[in-house]
């Protein structure tokens, strides 16, 4: 079910939340910088076993059951991470953020503009430079990122220009147009000497170094690589593109147009043959010959780079508990890794199945659409709502 401030990406609500996504550090699920295409989305997660429902225009959440454990009364959330939810109480323009417990009850209240989910017990904030002045369309460089820890307080000044969640102990964050790394003390742990920086895992962040600035300040020219925890390239900056991370060991990489994967020593163990690649999950990765959208069709390859299942979908995403996401005849429905149809394509967006249930939506309107949940038979839990 995706986020409404997501859905509407550059209309009015997104406008409200102060530009979020363009002032992290261009460091989204998957880079829209330069990442594998498309990004592959992941339903914001609600624990343990809460879901985010949106009812006359207000979010709440129900458990796996489709019963409502919290009444949708919120302009926004974010949903549950690590045992609270970020949400905006109050009108979604000038409502106030905190957090919430799984029984409703507001633990954090917070005299911040922005909020993010907790990470490893950190939450990101942001303040604007200009308190009180409204944010204007696009504005990204009033606003200032710090974090909080879960008992509300501000433990890393918002000093930032941009930033990320926690992962492995270091966030992402910006600073006079670079990225680097702090700690959980807001120490610069690996200096901001890169173009670009994601998030690390399994030890390894993909990072970005000699972006060019070109005709109209188009950007350009930039090579992507690996370091470790230390700040030192494991895997040369070489690539001209890379997917988010390392999963199950592998990661996707661009060379020359065409997308394979390596592994940790940035050995190439897949050979660059695809024209999208995204990472693996449950052992198999999703894969497109062909460009999204103009008759390039997915499949789904192992760790080996065979096809298991062959470029047939319009689209395609990684699989969870068994099931995966694929577009076919312009609906999505999911698939097993058999290939087999478990659920009839009949929706207009499908995410990815999280425990018992996934977030699928009717209509393609971003003012008018409608969300909700099905389980693993394809019968609905909680039937779409607005």
């Amino acid at each position: 079910m995706r986020n409404r401030s997501a859905r509407l990406s550059g209309k009015l609500l997104i406008l409200a939340l102060g530009f979020a996504t363009i002032c992290s550090c261009n460091v989204a699920k998957m880079s829209r910088d330069k990442s594998a295409g498309e990004e592959m989305p992941g339903l914001r997660l609600a624990q343990p076993s809460l879901f985010q429902v949106w009812v006359d225009s207000k979010a709440g959440f129900i458990d796996s059951s489709g019963k409502i454990v919290i009444t949708p009364q919120y302009a926004w959330t974010m949903g549950f991470s690590e045992g609270l939810a970020c949400v905006r109480i109050g009108p979604i323009d000038r409502g106030k953020f905190g957090f919430i417990d799984s029984d409703g009850e507001l633990v954090i209240e917070l005299a911040v503009d922005g909020a993010r989910s907790f990470s490893e017990g950190m939450a990101r904030v942001f303040v604007r430079a200009q308190p009180g002045k409204p944010m204007e369309p696009f504005e990204s460089t009033r606003i200032k990122w710090g974090y909080i820890d879960r008992n509300g307080s501000l433990v890393i000044e918002a000093r930032f220009d941009g930033a990320e969640d926690f992962s492995e102990g270091l966030a992402v964050v910006a600073v006079s147009g670079k990225r680097g790394y702090i700690d959980k003390k807001g120490t610069l742990a690996i200096p901001a000497d890169f173009d670009v920086a994601l998030p690390f895992s399994e030890g390894l962040a993909s990072v970005a170094i000699g972006r060019k600035r070109g005709f109209q300040d188009h950007l350009f020219g930039e090579k992507y690589g690996f370091i470790d925890k230390r700040g030192e390239f494991v895997v040369k900056p070489r690539y001209d593109a890379t997917a988010r991370e390392f999963s199950e060991g592998l990661a996707a990489v661009s060379l020359l147009g065409k997308w394979g994967y390596i592994d940790k020593n940035g050995k190439m163990v897949i050979e660059p043959r695809f024209d999208r690649a995204y990472s693996f999950s449950e052992g198999l990765a999703p894969v497109c010959i062909g460009q999204p959208g103009e008759g390039g069709r997915y499949g789904y390859i192992d760790r080996a780079g065979r096809y298991v299942l062959k470029p047939q979908f319009e689209r395609a995403q990684p699989f969870s508990t068994g099931l995966a996401p694929v577009k076919i005849g312009g609906k999505w429905g999911y698939i097993s890794k058999s290939g087999e149809v478990v659920i009839t394509p009949r929706y207009d967006w499908a995410w990815s199945f999280y425990r018992e249930l996934a977030g699928v939506d009717v209509g393609t309107n971003p003012f008018t659409y409608k969300s909700g949940y099905v389980d693993m038979k394809g019968n609905w839990v909680w039937k779409p709502t607005r």
